[in-house]
């Protein structure tokens, strides 16, 4: 278990024990010290805190309470997770909750992640919990959320303790006024001691810029960036390099990204509208400006250096690096693949049509041979190592991010951006059966070591 006081058992519900009353097995009785019974013992599920008394049983790889304590717990018979024994407590657990849209059990019976996510987590003895955020009562410490029967088969609504861990990925996708909200309680909830497998759950690309700007190992890989604030900032960058692109602050999957390019005296650009290709021209820097902020609105953008990538036929190219943590909180690139644009697109989203392939293979579409691929892993493993570093120095600890790179005509690695909730998608399409589960699992491991299981 990664822990030898760390134990896979399962919770099982005895009606003929008396209130207080926990059975442990004989054998972990006996070698944590127990000694006939013990009274006044603690059990902690998450935020809850109950006073027990243990009593050594005879079933192996079981432990079994009142049915007033299981009342408490609210957790389903049967269900399989780790114990752990110390200091006069035994903990259950650990507890993982994940943020759900407001139609939650809906969500939960027809997608295939959630499905591969629960599965893992049984094998695993985590306790997986999801809830929107209308369910949590900060009075009573309680959520009202689905969890898992296994021995039933179907999803349950309980009345559970705070977690453990949040796995707050996902909630970008959620509608404005639902995610808004969660982002005020998160910082409740961390000041209540709940952990969070990712420090923040999305990355501003100018304060990240900014951030990274500082760190001289980082520097060299930065393409110029700058704030747009005024018309200046167009001139100057589009004075400067003939490709530009324009990027909202926070939009993820190629949306809200804009590629211009200066042809003698006027401008061509391009962007993505709900998944759709738009292609405009501008005559002067005016009229560019006027569409850009008409499409950007209020919200506000970077004008990046364009990087004349590596491509095939014509169709532009780049890396996405899927990293994570795992139980004993070493990173690992779980998944290092090329994507290529479709025809035409300014960007290289699955989403917007992209195809994906294993990091060798795509470079080898783009033309390159056995010796130069070797070259461009070899800059990559260099600059992530130096991106880990820089990433939690600056912005906290992450359980797992997304990178994307960058390769130009002459070989040179940029970085182009991180992704603090990254998308399985790529790692699904291109990973090996071990890389497709380890991407789903790694997070999971992540929150056991998290909380201390």
């Amino acid at each position: 278990m990664g822990m030898d006081n760390v134990y896979l058992q399962k919770l099982v519900e005895d009606p003929g024990l008396p209130s207080d009353r926990v059975h442990l097995s004989r054998k972990l009785f006996i070698k944590h010290g127990f000694y006939n019974s013990i009274i006044g013992t603690e059990l902690k599920l998450g935020s809850l805190s109950l006073s027990i008394s243990i009593f050594p049983g005879d079933t192996e790889g079981v432990i079994s309470v009142s049915t007033s304590i299981m009342k408490q717990l609210d957790l389903p018979d049967s269900i399989k997770l780790n114990i752990s024994i110390g200091d006069n407590k035994i903990r259950l657990g650990p507890l993982l909750g994940m943020f759900a849209k407001e139609n939650t059990l809906e969500q939960l019976r027809y997608k295939l992640f959630v499905s591969k996510l629960k599965n893992y987590c049984q094998q695993e003895g985590i306790i997986l919990i999801y809830f929107s955020h209308k369910e949590i009562d900060l009075q009573k410490m309680r959520i009202n959320a689905f969890i898992y029967n296994f021995k039933n088969k179907v999803w349950e609504n309980r009345f559970l303790p705070f977690p453990d861990v949040l796995y707050n990925t996902g909630i970008k996708s959620f509608p404005n006024d639902q995610r808004a909200k969660i982002e005020r309680l998160l910082p409740v909830l961390e000041r209540l001691g709940i952990k969070k497998i990712n420090s923040q759950h999305d990355f501003d690309k100018w304060e990240t810029y900014c951030k990274f700007q500082k760190i001289p190992e980082i520097t060299p890989y930065l393409p110029k960036t700058v704030l747009y604030n005024n018309i200046s900032d167009l001139d100057l960058m589009l004075n400067k390099y003939d490709t530009v692109f324009a990027k909202g602050c926070r939009g993820n999957n190629g949306r809200e990204v804009i590629k211009i390019i200066k042809i003698n005296h006027h401008y061509n650009y391009s962007f993505i509208n709900f998944n759709k290709l738009i292609r405009g021209k501008a005559s002067c820097l005016a009229e560019l400006e006027e569409r850009l902020l008409n499409i950007f609105g209020r919200k506000t953008f970077i004008l990046q250096q364009g990087i004349d990538v590596i491509n095939a036929n014509e169709n532009a190219a780049d890396i996405r690096v899927l990293l994570q943590k795992d139980i004993n909180n070493n990173w690992n690139i779980t998944n290092m693949a090329l994507r290529i644009a479709a025809k035409h697109m300014p960007v290289t989203s699955t989403v917007t049509g992209a195809n994906a392939y294993r990091i060798e293979e795509g470079l080898l579409k783009c033309g390159l041979n056995d010796t130069e691929i070797k070259i461009i892993k070899t800059k990559c493993w260099d600059f992530l190592y130096l991106f880990l570093k820089a990433l939690e120095k600056e912005f906290g600890s992450f359980g797992e991010t997304g990178v994307d790179l960058a390769i130009d005509r002459n070989f040179k690695l940029w970085f182009i951006e991180c992704n603090a909730n990254p998308a399985k998608t790529v790692a699904m399409l291109t990973g090996t059966k071990e890389e497709k589960k380890l991407s789903l699992l790694y997070p999971l491991l992540y929150a056991k070591f998290l909380a201390g299981f």
